[in-house]
């Protein structure tokens, strides 16, 4: 690439892509991004001694030279990769939440890493990723298996934080939360490796999305995702894949994402979220489009068809009620008339026999 720099363009809220350079695995921006944040990560903050727990806290401290670390961050970012001079605004606006999410995935595998590390080079036992991330290890045993780019201060505090009530509970909320979703996916993979073995046409946002929900190592030989779980994830793709072939009948398979549709599908910003492709739209233009129409999609599609055979329900429920109604009138006028008919007759039979016996 020109001056040793790979052109990136930014792309939807939090995501770059490359503009033509073919790069190989050692190069992928995610994780030179998870290299330099180690690298630059902080030491301990404020009179308070806490640690870096999300990229904001970059820009805490400030060091002998005048920089913080998320000036040393951002340098040596834009040393390995540019963008037009068109779209710098935009990509620092884009960098910003990407070095967000880049450093809450850093620091929360920093745990389960720590313990795999324990199990693995302590214990000679080791284990894996899903035994890591349920396990929980005592003070003293995370502070064995801290990784280097943690000061030494840091360690102390980020292990202090393991081990404290704030983040168990906070632990044990989420894992209630997972509980009690029966239909909830995790995600298993993403479209680095699919890219990497299947080419970029299969790293598209939807195909990603459906290979993270069944597990990339569920995908079969041409790239395509496997059996998804989850029928409220698989529900969802169907309803955008529909409301795709709707809209675009003759080529709906060759567009890209539409964060309009992904919006209304998904019923809005559950949780402020696209619930697919979040990061890979802006969601500027979708919420100020919604706000211009007053349109809030308050349900997904899915819940929304439900909700129309509900209605459907209650119709003919209503249209039974009325026929029950009907035929509850004629028994009854079909009673009152027997009734009536049958004290006529009892009448006229007992004056026929009085005359009777006045004749003997």
């Amino acid at each position: 690439p020109r001056n040793g720099q790979i052109t990136i363009i930014p792309e939807g809220d939090n995501q770059f892509r490359y503009a033509k350079y073919s790069i190989d695995d050692t190069m992928k921006k995610g994780p030179i991004l998870g290299v330099i944040l180690k690298m630059e990560y902080p030491p301990i903050l404020g009179p308070f001694q806490y640690h870096a727990r999300k990229w904001s806290h970059y820009s805490h401290t400030v060091r002998d030279d005048g920089q913080t670390p998320a000036d040393c961050v951002k340098a040596e970012f834009w040393s390995i990769y540019s963008v037009t001079e068109e779209l710098e605004d935009e990509a620092d606006r884009v960098f910003e939440n990407y070095a967000h999410t880049q450093c809450k995935n850093m620091l929360y595998q920093a745990r389960p890493a720590a313990v795999k590390y324990y199990y693995r080079n302590i214990i000679k036992s080791p284990k894996s990723d899903a035994f890591a991330c349920a396990k929980l290890l005592t003070f003293q045993q995370y502070m064995l298996c801290m990784p280097d780019w943690f000061t030494k201060p840091a360690r102390e505090s980020i292990c202090t934080f393991w081990c404290s009530d704030e983040f168990l509970k906070k632990r044990r909320i989420e894992q209630g939360s997972r509980k009690k979703n029966p239909n909830g996916a995790q995600n298993r993979g993403g479209s680095r490796p699919l890219e990497a073995k299947f080419g970029p046409e299969k790293a598209t946002i939807i195909n990603t999305y459906c290979c993270m929900k069944s597990g990339v190592k569920n995908c079969d030989s041409s790239g395509n995702a496997g059996p998804i779980p989850s029928e409220q994830a698989q529900q969802l793709v169907d309803d955008y894949n529909a409301a795709l072939q709707e809209k675009y009948p003759d080529n709906w398979q060759e567009q890209p994402l539409d964060g309009q549709m992904a919006y209304d599908v998904g019923g809005g910003l559950s949780h402020g979220r696209l619930a697919i492709g979040d990061g890979a739209v802006k969601k500027g233009p979708i919420i100020d489009s919604a706000k211009a129409s007053e349109i809030r999609p308050s349900t997904s599609r899915s819940y929304q068809n439900l909700f129309r055979r509900y209605e459907e329900e209650v119709q003919n429920n209503r249209r039974l009620t009325q026929q029950n109604a009907v035929l509850t009138r004629h028994v009854k006028r079909t009673d009152r008339l027997l009734e009536r008919d049958t004290g006529d007759g009892s009448s006229h039979a007992s004056a026929y026999l009085d005359n009777n016996s006045d004749g003997h």
